[in-house]
């Protein structure tokens, strides 16, 4: 399945002003509506497949959930989480553990310190980069 036109919490955005697109001659921040995300229905619940989530990724998940009745097992790519506080970073990782999301794998986007603290508080997470391999059982 294929999702876009998420719902956008500005608590869990992460729009910059630096990223912009031209609009009637103007130059306006983008607010990435145009994001899309893959659902891939398994046995164990979807699983989500995900680019840079700039418009959050509780936003884009919380928008799934939200359309589908199905629970979502497992969500692998960016979270853009780079530059964000930890306050927000625990939120996200609060959501995961409170809907169950058992299988976690971010990349590029979702930095350092996101990454240290997804490791520490979620069972099932992995570093997913460029050549992985993921084998679904």
């Amino acid at each position: 399945m294929v999702f876009t036109n998420f719902k956008v919490d500005t608590e869990y955005a992460n729009l910059d002003e630096k990223m912009v697109i031209k609009e009637n001659g103007n130059y306006i921040m983008d607010k990435f509506l145009d994001e899309i995300a893959l659902g891939i229905k398994t046995e164990k619940g979807l699983f989500v497949i995900v680019g840079c989530s700039h418009v959050g990724i509780v936003n884009i998940l919380d928008t799934i959930s939200e359309r589908i009745n199905m629970n979502i097992y497992g969500v692998i790519g960016g979270t853009h989480l780079v530059n964000s506080d930890e306050e927000k970073i625990k939120r996200v990782i609060s959501y995961l553990k409170e809907k169950k999301i058992k299988l976690v794998g971010v990349s590029h986007c979702t930095g350092e310190k996101a990454e240290k603290m997804l490791k520490e508080e979620l069972e099932e997470f992995f570093n997913n980069n460029t050549g992985n391999v993921f084998v679904y059982e």
